[in-house]
């Protein structure tokens, strides 16, 4: 799974994050992912508490994800039952 897609499925839970636990479950180099959160961040897909060295999804953020998913799942139960053309 590519990096950014594992680490807003990490954060697809809508919690705060610690950055060290990302870092620590990831398999990439640690300025990798900081750089990866540095543009979820910089695109303001993700808050931060610096102080707290948390992250998380804005509510804007999560909701466009869902909303992706739950197409997703449409489509796939669509073409599982034959109804796909309903869909495009």
């Amino acid at each position: 799974m590519p990096t950014l897609d594992w680490i807003l499925e990490v954060l697809g839970d809508g919690k705060w994050h610690q950055v060290r636990e990302i870092l620590e479950r990831s398999k990439l180099a640690d300025s990798t992912i900081k750089r990866i959160i540095g543009f979820l961040a910089e695109y303001h897909l993700i808050q931060r508490d610096e102080t707290l060295q948390k992250i998380r999804l804005t509510p804007k953020t999560l909701r466009f994800l869902r909303g992706i998913q739950e197409i997703e799942l449409a489509f796939v139960h669509a073409e599982n039952t034959g109804t796909r053309r309903n869909c495009e």
